[in-house]
């Protein structure tokens, strides 16, 4: 007899235990997966969908500090947050935080003539083009808002 109380013991354990972690796997299977960007990763992407004329003046440093201004820019304009720190997460009443590409464009060229870089202006657009398609990709960024 105590044998037969602890064999149904065990299965309502069992039970409750699959259905647990069946709700969690399912509440997970739909949360979107946090998009991390991985500098080199992205340095190295760009590179290679930069139109020749560009990779002739740009070497991969120049690419790199490029995009780190840029990052710097998204930092400034809290955009950007640390490996699991949630952007988006907004008060009752309060405004998303919107990143126009002509500020970042005009903040990282000015950041470049600051240090007395020799990176043109047209290079800094192809490179924040291409940043934006590489951010696409990896799920960092969505549609335009509206």
């Amino acid at each position: 007899m105590l044998v037969v109380v602890w064999i149904i013991v065990f299965i309502i354990v069992v039970m409750i235990a699959l259905v647990a972690v069946g709700g969690v796997v399912g509440d997970l299977e739909d949360a979107a997966t946090p998009a991390v960007l991985e500098l080199e990763d992205a340095v190295n992407w760009i590179a290679d969908q930069l139109p020749d004329e560009a990779t002739a003046r740009l070497s991969f440093g120049d690419v790199r500090q490029i995009l780190l201004w840029h990052l710097d820019y998204f930092d400034d304009a809290g955009l950007a947050s640390e490996y699991g720190e949630e952007l988006g997460v907004y008060g009752e009443g309060e405004e998303p935080v919107i990143a126009a590409e002509d500020e970042s464009v005009n903040y990282v060229v000015q950041r470049s003539v600051e240090a007395g870089s020799e990176i043109e202006a047209i290079d800094v657009v192809l490179v924040l083009d291409q940043q934006m398609h590489f951010l696409r990709e990896i799920g960092a960024i969505g549609n335009a808002v509206r």
